[in-house]
């Protein structure tokens, strides 16, 4: 049986003023519907089993379908008064394979089980992490069609896309999100996705993450390649090895939006798609149900592995 990557957590509840209303439940009661034999390599049931003291669980909202929209806060123990907010999973699909938004999940989760075991390595900054910002589409999504009729799964569930139009708040996460953003007022943003291997906003925020995924280090492939929607594999000189960067960024992305209309240095950050050619270290394994490969577990170590550098680098210095 495969086993979740997932170190999982026991948070500690409390409420604090200055939060959204907290739940203090240990779960929303979320059953995996592809893997009911709780077997996935990706676990997505929000689960809570062991220590991180450091962190809390908030909900921030509620889904179409009755889902908890949820955060973690990483408190340290003198705070700096510099807030950084982190979002994983805006979309619940990003192209690579079918439901490859859980992977994004994954990440976030080992991120507050990293922090929130050892607050010292914020370095006084107070982190807010949401996991996912599409639960409905992540745990129930069907494709990644782009906005429209009948997309449910980069969409939200009434075919809504969190990270497009984000000024109009066009659907109920995304207004939740941005009435999130607004408590919060971090000082820096971060929303991470998949798998164009480049960052576009903020050149400091992205820098850091360029560096780290441009640097040297054990098992990195040449170059990456993924899985088209048609279940094609895609290995374009443009996902190459190198981790790009850019300041120029579409308008009204939940980055653009945060830049533009709250002054805050954001970047969005897209992961290096995973390596289904096997020329590194980075590995992939053939999932019968989708009828291709997918992300294996070596991998999202990988990608949690450069992405811990990045924010130890970012926390360190800025």
């Amino acid at each position: 049986m495969r086993t979740a990557i997932l170190t999982t957590l026991l948070l500690v509840a409390c409420s604090a003023a200055d939060d959204p209303p907290l739940d203090t439940g240990d779960d929303d009661g979320v059953d995996d519907p592809v893997d009911p034999d709780g077997d996935a390599d990706f676990d997505v049931s929000d689960r809570i089993e062991s220590l991180a003291p450091a962190a809390t669980r908030h909900v921030y909202g509620t889904t179409p379908q009755g889902q908890s929209l949820v955060y973690y806060k990483l408190a340290p123990a003198a705070p700096n008064g510099k807030r950084a907010l982190i979002t994983f999973g805006l979309h619940g699909f990003e192209d690579a394979w079918k439901q490859d938004g859980r992977a994004l999940f994954s990440i976030a989760h080992e991120a507050i089980a990293y922090y929130g075991n050892d607050p010292s390595r914020l370095h006084g900054w107070t982190v807010y992490i949401v996991p996912t910002a599409n639960p409905d589409g992540m745990r129930f999504g069907i494709n990644n069609w782009r906005e429209g009729s009948g997309a449910y799964g980069r969409c939200t569930s009434l075919g809504k896309d969190i990270n497009r139009h984000v000024s109009e708040g066009t659907s109920r996460e995304q207004r939740a999100l941005r009435a999130l953003f607004d408590d919060i007022d971090p000082t820096i943003a971060i929303d991470v996705h998949g798998w164009y291997n480049t960052y576009y906003g903020d050149s400091t925020i992205g820098g850091y993450f360029q560096r780290s995924f441009n640097a040297a280090y054990d098992g990195k492939p040449a170059r990456y390649c993924f899985v088209s929607s048609t279940g094609a594999m895609d290995c374009g000189a443009t996902l190459g090895g190198v981790f790009h960067g850019t300041t120029s960024i579409g308008h009204d992305l939940f980055v653009e939006w945060a830049m533009r209309e709250r002054g805050v240095p954001a970047a969005l950050v897209e992961y290096p798609a995973p390596d289904f050619n096997l020329n590194g270290v980075f590995d992939s394994v053939w999932d019968a149900e989708l009828g291709y490969r997918r992300m294996g577990k070596n991998t999202l170590a990988k990608l949690w592995g450069r992405t811990r550098v990045a924010l130890d680098n970012l926390f360190a210095n800025e």
